[in-house]
């Protein structure tokens, strides 16, 4: 889990607000329609394969390890790496920013 310092929490809210506000009134390119598709970005990036890591007595070598180890190097490490899933939300966020419609 990663700990967001309240002042940086806050200048995202600001931020998150601003970008509300550049949204046209248009309904399929709305800050509605936005924030439905951040949800869904981050619901389907909450899905990508972790791989699972080995216990105490317990091979890396069982089946369903290395399927999980096979799904997540197809995945580019996503599922792993904050910054990305940082990136793919945020572009979510704001890909219809201004779009005329």
């Amino acid at each position: 889990m990663v700990t967001i310092n309240p002042e940086v929490l806050s200048q995202l809210r600001d931020f998150v607000t601003a970008i509300a506000f550049l949204y046209p009134e248009n309904p399929f390119h709305s800050f509605e329609h936005a924030s439905h598709v951040t949800q869904s970005v981050t619901k389907l990036l909450s899905r990508i394969v972790k791989p699972i890591k080995a216990e105490k007595g317990v091979p890396e070598t069982t089946l369903e390890s290395s399927y999980a180890s096979l799904f997540h190097n197809y995945t580019y490490d996503m599922a792993s790496d904050p910054f990305t899933q940082f990136a793919v939300t945020f572009s979510a966020l704001i890909h219809d920013v201004e779009h005329p419609g």
